[in-house]
C-alpha cells in the first residue's frame, strides 16, 4: 500500500515538473541579460587584446601547437548537420592534395 502511494507522488511531482516546463517556469526571466554572451564577448575582446589573428596564426605555426590548434577548431564546428540529400549518381569523384606549404598536387 506504501507503494502505490509512494508511486502516485513521484508520479505527481513528475508531470508538476511537466507542467512547469511547459510554462516556462524555468530558465532566466525576460529581460536579465545572457551572461553568456557577455563571457563571449570578453573572450573576443581577450584574442584582440592578445594579438588577434596574427597572434593565433604564429602560435599555432609553432608545431608544439598543431594538435591543440585542430582540437579547438573542431570544437567550434557544429555538433549537427541538417542536411536534404538528392538521391544522384555520380560518375567522377575529384581529390585533391593540399599540402601543408599550401602547395597541391
Amino acid at each position: 500500500m506504501a507503494d502505490i502511494k509512494a508511486n502516485k507522488n513521484q508520479r505527481s511531482k513528475r508531470e508538476i515538473a511537466i507542467k512547469n516546463l511547459k510554462k516556462g517556469a524555468f530558465g532566466r526571466p525576460k529581460g536579465v541579460k545572457n551572461k553568456f554572451t557577455d563571457l563571449k564577448q570578453i573572450f573576443i575582446e581577450a584574442f584582440h587584446d592578445l594579438g588577434g589573428k596574427e597572434e593565433l596564426v604564429r602560435w599555432a605555426k609553432d608545431k608544439r601547437n598543431r594538435t591543440k590548434f585542430y582540437e579547438l577548431t573542431a570544437k567550434m564546428l557544429p555538433k549537427e548537420i541538417k542536411a536534404e540529400l538528392e538521391n544522384k549518381v555520380v560518375d567522377k569523384v575529384s581529390i585533391e592534395v593540399i599540402h601543408s606549404n599550401g602547395s597541391s598536387g
